[in-house]
């Protein structure tokens, strides 16, 4: 994602601590933006103030040595400023999925036992890193290819009624390497540009409390069904643990595709007398 900020929070605390970190980290942007933006008239005040002394130098006749030197020490110190204000300024904004990371963690904030942390993290650094690189190959044209998998989303809680939830949202990112090729027409080695393809999976693992639930197994969850834009490729309700898998060609996922899929989830669960 362009111009972003990238994020990484590592998540070994209460949900609220969490949220408590996401919102100081946007306080702090935008504080850093303000304080930017205030100085940002420093460079051309400063410029404007050295007008003056290349007017009196002419003024008075003198060679553009004297105080045009004073001009040169402020126009140096205002392409200084505006070199360091260029370096520190943040990007646009987070990148996309913080809001939605952000929104399911708030969504869920109630439900996990108070004696246990939320743990996991919100990866927004971006998919294309040699770290995430899962394979190469080539395609059928013979094309150099690389493989990533981007989990920018990982949540492991216990939950208050007993349950334990595991929830993974990844992004899948295919990219076929630039490479050169002869053109039909001119004859010439032109140099084909990269191409990218994504995707996104949600992966849900739930182990059911036996104590206080069964699986009654209703509704879409199977494979070949879906929620909301995602459809499911992979379903079982075997050994008390009810195990999703939904990929989807969205680009950005919104936060209602993740809790409309817990929802669902947890509409297979009957409780016991």
């Amino acid at each position: 994602m362009a111009n972003t900020d990238p994020v990484y929070i590592s998540i070994n605390n209460s949900a609220p601590a969490v949220l408590a970190v996401m919102s100081g980290l946007e306080s702090q942007r935008a504080k850093q933006a303000a304080a930017i933006s205030q100085r940002s008239k420093l460079p051309r005040n400063l410029f404007l103030a050295g007008l003056p002394f290349v007017g009196l130098d002419w003024l008075l006749g003198y060679n553009f040595l004297t105080f045009s030197l004073v001009t040169a020490g402020l126009w140096g110190a205002a392409l200084a400023i505006r070199r360091g204000l260029a370096r520190a300024r943040p990007g646009n904004a987070f990148p996309a999925h913080f809001n939605t990371s952000r929104e399911v963690i708030h969504t869920l904030r109630d439900d996990p036992d108070p004696r246990r942390n939320l743990f996991g993290h919100v990866d927004l650094t971006g998919a294309q890193q040699p770290a995430k690189r899962f394979r190469e190959g080539t395609n059928a044209a013979g094309r150099a290819m690389e493989y990533f998998r981007d989990e920018w989303l990982s949540l492991k809680l216990k939950l208050y009624d007993g349950n334990m939830l595991r929830l993974s949202a990844i992004e899948r990112v295919k990219v076929r390497k630039s490479y050169y090729k002869r053109s039909a027409i001119s004859g010439k080695m032109k140099l084909k540009p990269a191409k990218l393809a994504s995707a996104q999976q949600l992966k849900v693992r739930l182990s059911v409390n036996p104590l206080v639930y069964e699986i009654a197994e209703r509704g879409n969850l199977k494979v070949g069904g879906g929620v909301g834009q995602f459809a499911f490729t992979q379903v079982s309700t075997a050994g008390g643990i009810i195990d999703v898998t939904a990929d989807s060609t969205l680009r950005i996922v919104p936060p209602k595709e993740i809790l409309g899929l817990l929802r669902l989830v947890y509409d297979q669960l009957q409780r016991k007398a």
